[in-house]
């Protein structure tokens, strides 16, 4: 009689008990990861945001130096390593950036505008799936130019130059930023 007891108090877990338990913990890591990458998207964006102000101040501070006259490309490719050294080549969102396929010197590239701006520096993650690139134009013209800015989906009128980011997916102008921005 004893023995038959023993069976009926034995106890564990059903099998639909574990299957609740297994789809719980799915859904609680899936909610996580989701998180993570919000969260790492967003700290991606305040980095690149960042690098644009201080690729800006390089910018604007040639000019004070050079009587309004803002710089040719290859010279804020150089002022821009030589201030920024340690992430100079460092995507926010990260990666390291490599160098532009289509440079002749290593980063300068072309960068888009239809109102005279007609050059900029641009550099291309290693991963060719992914393209984040801080970008440089300028106007000899000092025309205004309308940019739409990926990030705020809005347009900024810039005059005279324009710096921003393109993002780790390729997609920008992101956190466009210049004189008389709107």
């Amino acid at each position: 009689m004893s023995v038959k007891r023993l069976k009926d108090k034995e106890s564990g877990f059903t099998l639909i008990e574990v299957t609740l338990a297994i789809v719980i913990g799915v859904v609680v890591i899936a909610g996580a990861t989701v998180l993570y990458n919000q969260a790492k998207t967003s700290a991606g964006n305040s980095k690149a945001q960042s690098k644009v102000m201080a690729l800006q101040q390089v910018v604007e501070e040639y000019a004070a130096n050079n009587y309004g006259t803002y710089p040719p490309v290859a010279s804020v490719q150089s002022m821009w390593k030589r201030k920024r050294p340690d992430d100079y080549n460092i995507s926010p969102w990260g990666g390291t950036i490599g160098t532009a396929a289509s440079a002749s010197n290593g980063v300068l590239a072309a960068a888009i505008d239809g109102a005279g701006f007609a050059t900029g520096i641009a550099t291309d993650l290693v991963d060719e799936d992914k393209q984040s690139a801080m970008e440089y134009a300028h106007s000899t013209t000092n025309e205004k130019s309308v940019i739409w800015d990926l990030i705020t989906s809005n347009t900024k009128t810039v005059k005279g130059y324009a710096v921003w980011i393109r993002n780790e997916k390729g997609e920008g102008p992101a956190f466009v930023a210049g004189p008389t921005s709107n």
